[in-house]
């Protein structure tokens, strides 16, 4: 086994596995004995970008337990993988909020910025380093910057994503728009999943205000009222029937084409009322410009009283 682990939230995403091989390869040319692994099965879009650019899965890790770990697109206890407890955390590389809930033992390097994608962060590593981006990784950390920003489309983008992002095509040569909608039709491809499959292949838990326990998941596709039509009412079911576990259950069902979402919330609906400023009708709401769970969904709950 390798000195340290790199590893990103247990549900997986484009972003988390590709900063996670990313920065292995970063880390790795820098004398830094490293290698990505993964916890549980990769989504669909991740596998679809690992099998055109011929890049590796990386191996699938069990516990933390007793591993030196580096954490990136990350940092609350929830989101970590199993064993954390007994693992070293000895970095960190995120770009969402700050949970507060991960305690060291000794300093450690911690970098949260406010950009669209880890993988923005990774980036401007190697080109600060100069070290040199070859062309499969540069591809790599630009389609999973494609997956975080929605085609650089969600409020996320930065003017440093997009500079990062024309710097990495300069190696990659991508057709960007190309891509992102063969990216957009495989993460679409829900007809052979089940409404648990679908909830988890996105979900994250959060610590709310009011002591209050959240899962937030979210699900992208290129045709809104068809899963409307067809998955809500089961899908609301599902949702249901977890609360015995969580205060408060959100689906966030994304139109990538109409660019809104339609928002379906179970538990103490009040909150999402509250903090969206909207009213729900049957635990759900179409928002327009609705992208981002990250900018447009965290933060206003996690500033109610």
């Amino acid at each position: 086994m390798t000195d340290i682990i790199i590893i990103g939230h247990k549900n997986q995403d484009l972003d988390s596995v590709a900063s996670s091989i990313a920065y292995a390869e970063l880390k790795k040319a820098l004398g830094i004995d490293c290698e990505a692994f993964v916890f549980g099965k990769i989504d669909d879009e991740t596998k679809f970008i690992l099998d055109k650019f011929k890049i590796k899965i990386p191996k699938t890790i069990d516990s933390l337990i007793g591993k030196k770990v580096i954490l990136v697109d990350h940092c609350a206890n929830c989101q970590m993988a199993d064993g954390f407890e007994g693992a070293e955390i000895i970095e960190i590389i995120d770009h969402h909020n700050m949970a507060g809930d991960i305690k060291t033992s000794k300093p450690i390097k911690y970098h949260c910025e406010p950009l669209g994608s880890t993988s923005t962060i990774i980036a401007k590593y190697y080109f600060d380093e100069g070290i040199k981006i070859n062309e499969n990784i540069a591809k790599l950390l630009l389609a999973a910057m494609i997956s975080d920003m929605d085609l650089f489309k969600s409020p996320t983008t930065t003017n440093i994503d997009l500079k990062i992002k024309d710097k990495l095509n300069e190696i990659a040569k991508l057709d960007i728009e190309k891509l992102g909608i063969e990216m957009f039709k495989a993460k679409s491809n829900i007809d052979k999943k089940t409404d648990e499959e679908l909830m988890n292949d996105d979900s994250k838990e959060f610590e709310l205000p009011r002591a209050t326990k959240a899962l937030i998941s979210q699900i992208k596709l290129m045709e809104l009222d068809s899963f409307i039509k067809n998955r809500k009412t089961s899908m609301m079911k599902l949702m249901e029937s977890k609360l015995n576990n969580y205060g408060l259950i959100i689906v966030i069902v994304t139109d990538l084409i109409k660019e809104g979402s339609e928002l379906i919330a179970v538990g103490k609906t009040d909150m999402v009322e509250e903090a969206m400023k909207i009213r729900l009708k049957n635990n759900s709401a179409y928002i327009p410009g609705l992208l981002s769970r990250k900018k447009q969904v965290i933060p206003p709950l996690m500033e109610l009283k």
